[in-house]
């Protein structure tokens, strides 16, 4: 885990853990804040509970597979942003697919240009085989 300084926000920002199934409320709230606020995302309605742990627990299988790295941004106990990079299959295992998500009065500090950053050094040394094209 790694502690930051944003503006006056103080943000911990650490890769995904088997322990965040037992926090999934906190992976909900946070991408349900994205559909009230009608942000540009490919989802348009909240999701439960039950939707955000499945989620959770296939994004831990795919990180322990080599095959995604998905980092995770709190502050004050929320969860604030979020950033991955998840490698394509087969002939196509050469591309990573890019995604992030930064909550409202998060964006704007240097939070996104520094997840985006350390998702991409995570994803040279993590991914098996190694990415070698990003794209979102």
């Amino acid at each position: 885990m790694e502690t930051k300084l944003f503006g006056d926000k103080k943000i911990n920002i650490r890769e995904i853990q088997k322990r965040d199934i037992k926090i999934a409320k906190k992976f909900r709230d946070f991408i349900n804040s994205f559909i009230r606020e009608n942000a540009k995302l490919s989802m348009n309605k909240e999701i439960d509970l039950k939707i955000e742990r499945e989620f959770l627990v296939g994004v831990l299988k795919t990180t322990e597979n080599k095959t995604r790295v998905y980092l995770v941004a709190e502050c004050d106990g929320q969860i604030v942003g979020s950033a991955s990079i998840e490698q394509e299959r087969w002939r196509m295992n050469h591309v990573g697919k890019f995604g992030i998500t930064i909550k409202n009065g998060y964006r704007g500090i240097g939070l996104g240009k520094y997840l985006m950053s350390k998702v991409i050094k995570l994803a040279k040394k993590e991914l098996k085989p190694q990415a070698k094209n990003y794209f979102a």
